[in-house]
C-alpha cells in the first residue's frame, strides 16, 4: 500500500503531504468492506461526523466497519453500511454509506449555468486513469467501474477533494451529507459551486454530487 505522502502527490491534493485526515481513515476504514461487497455498485450518498477536531496519527488508528442491510426492490439492490474510525481507543469519525446497484437515471441537466446565483462556479479537479488506479489501490476499491479507460471517479476520492478545497480555504467539514447524483469519468473537468452551506459538483453540464455542510470550524493548520 502507498504511504499518505506518495498517494497524495500522485493525486494532486495540495493541503496535506505527508498527514493523515479525517476523509482518509473513513476511506480506509471503509477498505474493510471490500470483499463483502459484489461488484458493479455505485455510491449512493453518505452521512459522516467527526468527532474530535485534532491531528490524526495513523500508528494510532482502528478501523471497524459492516454492512448493516441489503435490500432488493426488483432489479435494484441496496446496500447500507457503516464504517467507524478510533484513534486511542475513542471514536474518532463515523460514516454511513449507502449504495445502489442499478443503471444511474435521474440526474438534471444543467443547461444554462447561469441559474445558479451568488459566487461562479470554480474547477475544483479532475482525475486521470491513472490516478483512479492508483485511489483504487490505495484504498482497496477495486471495483470494475473505476477500471479501464474511462473509468468512474470513486465517491470516496471525490470526498477527498473536497476535504482538501476546503482546508485550503481554512476550513475543516466535520459532519456532512453527501449524494452522488451523476458518475463522473476520468478527464472530466469538475466545478464547484457554494452557497451557504451546500457545495454542488457540476461535470459536463450536469449536476453530480451535492455536498451538505452541517458542521465547519476553522482548519487546523493552514496551507503555506
Amino acid at each position: 500500500m502507498k504511504d499518505i505522502k506518495e498517494i497524495t502527490n500522485i493525486l494532486g491534493l495540495k493541503k496535506n503531504s505527508s498527514h493523515m485526515t479525517d476523509v482518509m481513515a473513513m476511506i480506509l476504514s471503509n477498505a474493510r468492506l471490500a470483499g463483502e461487497i459484489e461488484d458493479g455498485y455505485f455510491m449512493a450518498k453518505q452521512k459522516f461526523v467527526v468527532n474530535h477536531l485534532r491531528s490524526i496519527e495513523e500508528d494510532k488508528l482502528n478501523y471497524s466497519a459492516r454492512i448493516l442491510t441489503r435490500k432488493r426492490a426488483g432489479d435494484v439492490k441496496y446496500i447500507h453500511c457503516r464504517s467507524q474510525v478510533y484513534c486511542n481507543d475513542h471514536l474518532q469519525s463515523e460514516l454511513y454509506t449507502s449504495l445502489i446497484k442499478k443503471k444511474q437515471a435521474g440526474t438534471r441537466s444543467l443547461n444554462n449555468v447561469k441559474h445558479f446565483s451568488g459566487s461562479p462556479m470554480e474547477k475544483l479537479t479532475s482525475f486521470s486513469p491513472e490516478q483512479i488506479m492508483a485511489f483504487s489501490k490505495w484504498s482497496g476499491d477495486m471495483n470494475s467501474i473505476h477500471l479501464g479507460e474511462k473509468p468512474v471517479v470513486q465517491g470516496m476520492l471525490l470526498l477527498l477533494a473536497l476535504e482538501d478545497y476546503l482546508c485550503i480555504k481554512g476550513s475543516k467539514i466535520h459532519r456532512g451529507n453527501i449524494r452522488y447524483l451523476h458518475p463522473i469519468k476520468a478527464c472530466e473537468d469538475i466545478f464547484i459551486y457554494r452557497e451557504q452551506n451546500k457545495i454542488t459538483g457540476i461535470s459536463k453540464d450536469k449536476e453530480c454530487f451535492i455536498l451538505e455542510i452541517t458542521g465547519e470550524s476553522s482548519c487546523l493548520k493552514k496551507l503555506n
